[in-house]
């Protein structure tokens, strides 16, 4: 019954698609705003987008935090749609870039290294965090390997991988995908990760501030840049009002040699993705409990602030043994 379930939800997000694919862009912002105004009252979308928002701008009025969802959403929904529409066509994508000035420049560089340095370049969930990957691969013609979690349902993973499998990507699956991605980079490929998101400590995650805010984010790229030399660039495709986007990268503001911790990269690299962020807040996407861990020593103000879904991790969280142990207790139950 499960999978006839979910086949019911692959042929749905099938139908979507073959929709998409024939519907005009312009279009796509009348669903978007239909959508949005539809989500923004539901508790589970809506609710959740607000409550992030409040915590990352606690100066921002009611009304303000409001709107701000609304277009969130609706943005959400335009990186549907237009994943969707490249689906089968993703030579367009290439048309639809403005590129950052000396972005040519540095990807040129940096395929013609005599160093041959591992290179990394991480987005945000923000603007149309699909497109980046294409266009490292289309526009800049890097080899890339990304990697990405794979959806429950079996059916609509392999629709949705089939859109990111455009030439030049390859995807990497996140269980075990980290050796994995190291392989690639070995044998001359690029890697592209999507950062923000809850990482645990006992899987290489680390607490740096994100708005103000600790949360759990994966140190790989910086274990790859203190032990590899590896190259940086944090960017992504902001969607523009003329329905273009811009590409742009940012580098690490310091040299690798000035930096003593991993820490203190991976801070940097969400400091620059908060910077991007705050030029467009309405492209983020919100609707994902970025702030659910307190970590255990935050200061009574500091966790005032959180979100009322957020909690205290437990043991299992940090600890590979912990998780061991109580997994061995409640089998003995």
């Amino acid at each position: 019954m499960k999978r006839f379930f979910q086949y019911l939800v692959y042929l749905a997000a099938k139908g979507v698609m073959v929709l998409m694919e024939h519907t005009p862009r312009r279009c796509f912002y009348v669903l978007a705003r239909a959508a949005g105004r539809i989500a923004a009252p539901i508790p589970a979308f809506g609710g959740l987008v607000r409550e992030n928002l409040r915590c990352a701008f606690p100066e921002k009025s009611e009304s303000e935090i409001r709107q701000l969802a609304r277009k969130s959403l609706e943005s959400l929904c335009l990186t549907v749609c237009e994943f969707f529409w490249l689906h089968n066509k993703p030579e367009k994508a290439h048309e639809l870039i403005d590129v950052q000035p000396d972005l040519q420049g540095i990807m040129d560089e940096l395929k013609t290294s005599p160093e041959k340095r591992p290179v990394i370049f991480i987005s945000p969930h923000f603007g149309n965090w699909e497109l980046s990957g294409m266009v490292l691969a289309l526009v800049f013609g890097h080899k890339m390997s990304t990697v990405v979690r794979s959806s429950r349902n079996p059916y609509l993973d392999r629709l949705i991988s089939g859109g990111r499998s455009v030439r030049n990507v390859q995807i990497i699956y996140s269980k075990g995908g980290m050796l994995k991605l190291v392989h690639a980079m070995e044998n001359g490929r690029t890697a592209g990760m999507l950062i923000d998101q809850n990482t645990k400590i006992r899987n290489g995650g680390v607490f740096v501030n994100f708005f103000g805010l600790p949360c759990p984010v994966s140190r790989f790229p910086a274990t790859m840049a203190m032990k590899k030399n590896a190259y940086i660039g944090v960017g992504s495709c902001i969607r523009k009002p003329d329905g273009r986007f811009h590409a742009t990268m940012r580098k690490l503001p310091k040299k690798l040699s000035e930096y003593t911790s991993e820490e203190e990269i991976t801070q940097d690299i969400m400091t620059i993705s908060e910077d991007l962020i705050r030029m467009a807040p309405e492209q983020y996407l919100w609707l994902y409990k970025r702030f659910q861990y307190i970590p255990p020593d935050a200061p009574a103000e500091v966790r005032s602030r959180f979100p009322r879904y957020a909690c205290v991790p437990t043991e299992r969280f940090f600890d590979h043994a912990a998780r061991a142990r109580a997994k061995r207790r409640e089998q003995e139950k």
